[in-house]
Parts: structure tokens; sequence; C-alpha cells
């Protein structure tokens, strides 16, 4: 029999789980509230995924799309943000809605420029940080 401890620091929670080898099944031993939270977790996880994808990169710069059904929910935009800005160094996001928008050369022609939804822009120096959304006022 293994005994395994997974710990997942950033949530604080922790599972224990024993695998009897001889039988070939896995054991789960947590509560049940945990569970559910393990859960919901991993459902909104996968959902937040298919709301944005990054598209390409140049430099300090990120492009990414977002789905079409989501463009105009700004909670899509923050965990994107939160996700691909992990230092706090320089970072800057662009954000289209359609595909066929984002950049392919650079610089930017104006159809792309026009046709961005987001732009979001941090620096880690001067603690600078920008967040134009183009719908702020769909609300």
């Amino acid at each position: 029999m293994l005994l395994v401890w997974v710990y997942f620091p950033k949530f604080r929670i922790k599972f224990n789980f024993s695998i009897n080898a001889g039988g070939g099944k896995i054991l789960l031993f947590f509560n049940r509230s945990i569970l559910i939270i393990f859960i919901s977790f991993l459902i909104s996880t996968s959902s937040y995924a298919q709301d944005w994808i990054v598209a390409g990169k140049r430099g300090i710069m990120t492009f990414v799309v977002v789905s079409k059904e989501r463009e105009k929910d700004e909670t899509v935009y923050k965990e994107a943000i939160q996700s691909l800005c992990t230092d706090n160094d320089f970072c800057k996001i662009m954000f289209w809605s359609n595909s066929s928008d984002v950049p392919t050369s650079w610089p930017m022609n104006e159809h792309e420029k026009n046709s961005k939804v987001a732009d979001y822009y941090h620096n880690g120096n001067s603690g600078e940080v920008k967040f134009i959304f183009k719908y702020s006022n769909d609300r």
C-alpha cells in the first residue's frame, strides 16, 4: 500500500490518499466539503480556459483572443491578466474577440488597432497600471 499526500498551498487544500497496489483501487480520504470545493475549482478553471487563448507574443506583448460570447464580461480579462502577468515586471496584453484580427506583422494596421476589445499594461518599476476596456460603458 502506498500513502500519498497532495498539498495545494495556494488554496490550502490537503489530500491524503492511499493506493492499494494489489487490488488496483484508489481510496481517497477527505471530507465532503473539500471535495465539493475542489470539484468547483476544477470546473471553474476549465470554463475559463475556454474563454480566452494566447494567440501570440511579440517582446513583452501578449496577444489574447477572448471568446465572442464573453467579450463583454470583464472578469474574463481579469482572469487572463492574473494568469499571464505573474511577475512584478512589465506586462502588456492586447485582447481581441476575433482571431483573424490579431496582428501577424508589425506595426498593426488601423483595422487591427480598432478591433481590439481591451488593452492592459503594467509597469513594475513605476507601478503604473492601465486597463482600457472597450465595453466599460455598456453595462
